[in-house]
């Protein structure tokens, strides 16, 4: 089994693409990094030589058969001060992966040494919970939240924070841990702080599965969050809420589906069927022109 995957970003009108594999026990196979079409890096298996120091060539003592050598060697040299790939990279340390449905949350932040800003608990460690209430109350949510943040003798003790430190609050209402609220608000309250950051340093925020446990309405509350606060950042989402494709929030240029075939996962933009302005582009996806519906045989139903 084999898993490949390429990127491609602009940069200040510069393309770069990033290319690996992986194998087996997510073993990575190759890893190129081109530059205007210039090899900068190329790794095979636990090899590697790059345009940066090409007097080296690195075994298995820098490439890790788990770990991206790219990030070794901008570790390492910080690609010899070449200004395109740095400005890349800073971007790639803001980027968050989010996907609610692993235990809650499973958030992984590109750069690890920033996951405190991230993560439910010790975002509110740091933070306390006033940036979140002033997002409830912008958008005139019911209710605010409370979280009792850990004295230093529990600090000095190592005591680990819990959800049991954590409440919703309604007015003339008991106040409702965390554990027993709504899984919606629990994965909604997951996610701010990860918004909340990349919004604010920029940075590429990837949500897989973004429509389990969101109402509707959630969702597009969250798109015109992203788009109205974000600033050099970009959001990319899979969702299998179709309401999502009949607001005015995203273009048909910017909503891809997939399909499995014979020859693997097709990804396919919506606008390649030149949608007019105007048409229900909902109806149209339910309707299967533009591919990507649950294939099964209707006469057994």
């Amino acid at each position: 089994m084999r898993l490949w995957m390429e990127y491609s970003f602009v940069v200040d009108e510069h393309e770069i693409i990033y290319y690996f594999e992986i194998g087996r026990n997510n073993k990575i196979l190759k890893e190129t990094l081109t530059l205007d079409d210039k090899l900068m890096i190329e790794r095979l298996q636990n090899n590697a030589k790059t345009n940066f120091d090409e007097s080296i060539d690195y075994d298995e003592r820098y490439v890790i058969p788990n770990a991206l050598f790219v990030k070794v060697i901008q570790f390492n040299t910080q690609f010899s001060g070449n200004e395109i790939l740095n400005k890349w990279f800073d971007e790639l340390k803001h980027s968050i992966y989010f996907n609610p449905t692993r235990d809650l949350a499973k958030i992984i932040n590109f750069d690890m040494s920033q996951s405190n800003e991230i993560y439910l608990l010790s975002y509110l460690e740091k933070y306390g919970e006033n940036e979140i209430n002033e997002f409830f109350k912008e958008f005139g949510f019911k209710y605010s939240i409370k979280y009792r943040k850990l004295s230093s003798e529990e600090r000095q003790l190592g005591v680990i924070p819990t959800v049991d430190r954590l409440e919703f609050i309604r007015d003339n209402l008991p106040q409702i841990p965390f554990s027993m609220e709504s899984y919606g608000n629990q994965i909604l309250l997951t996610i701010l702080p990860s918004f909340f950051k990349v919004c604010k340093t920029g940075g590429i925020l990837a949500i897989d599965e973004f429509s389990s446990g969101l109402h509707n309405k959630l969702e597009e509350l969250l798109i015109k969050y992203f788009f109205k606060y974000s600033k050099n950042a970009q959001i990319f989402f899979v969702s299998h809420s179709t309401n999502l494709l009949k607001t005015s929030l995203i273009r048909p240029d910017q909503v891809y589906v997939s399909e499995l075939n014979e020859s693997g996962s097709i990804i396919k933009k919506i606008s390649e069927e030149k949608p007019r302005e105007g048409q229900n582009i909902e109806k149209m996806y339910l309707g299967g022109v533009f591919g990507g519906i649950p294939y099964y045989d209707s006469k057994n139903n």
